[in-house]
């Protein structure tokens, strides 16, 4: 589950002055990784592999990924969506409906990348390395979906006692398990998605302040 703060990720690759990278050596290489994923799970990954598919020395990779971890969240990096910071104008419902529709906008662009994130999210259960990169990841990733709650909760459109972590949770998990499950998110449904959560967490928040009366 991700949480509001944490670490950010390491960077993969500490960049040194010199001649500028070349472009498609980084996008074959990207490519490899996800190639890879895709056939043999994460742990079919290796430094060789990915070299010897993308037409790369070894040494090539291992100048801009340190750990195999690197590998797999350099490839969500270069292909998962980042989402926009909220607009202050903005209305939460707004703001949040307008990140997870650019989420799946992108997740219909590249489809690899749902299978990418589905065969992650298996694997990472049996290695606490990769889950603890993809957990700081995430943290990072969806911040502006935290940043949008609290938004909203600051400007008194969310009650003071919402779960902003719950709320995160419930707005991505769910998109994504549907792509996993059954494919492509309708923008219909994504709409109503937003709203049955937006409401869950008024109304969740309202009957816990009842209680405490």
């Amino acid at each position: 589950m991700p949480q509001a703060t944490g670490p950010a990720p390491e960077a993969p690759e500490e960049r040194r002055p010199g001649r500028p990278r070349d472009g498609r050596i980084d996008e074959a290489i990207l490519e490899a990784i996800g190639e890879m994923i895709l056939e043999g799970g994460y742990q079919s990954l290796s430094f060789e592999g990915v070299a010897a598919r993308s037409g790369v020395t070894k040494n090539t990779v291992y100048r801009r990924y340190k750990k195999k971890a690197d590998l797999a969240l350099a490839f969500l990096d270069g292909t998962h969506p980042h989402l926009p910071a909220p607009d202050p104008g903005a209305s939460v419902d707004l703001n949040v409906q307008r990140m997870l529709r650019r989420m799946v906008q992108e997740f219909d662009r590249d489809p690899t990348l749902i299978g990418v994130i589905s065969s992650l999210a298996g694997d990472e259960q049996s290695d606490p390395q990769l889950r603890a990169a993809v957990n700081r990841y995430s943290t990072q990733r969806l911040q502006p979906l935290f940043d949008a709650l609290a938004l909203g909760i600051e400007r008194g459109e969310l009650p003071d006692s919402t779960d902003i972590e719950a709320g995160v949770t419930l707005l991505y998990g769910p998109v994504l398990m549907e792509y996993m499950l059954h494919g492509p998110v309708t923008l219909e449904q994504l709409d109503s998605m937003v709203a049955i959560v937006l409401t869950g967490l008024r109304t969740l928040a309202s009957d816990s302040n009842e209680q405490d009366r």
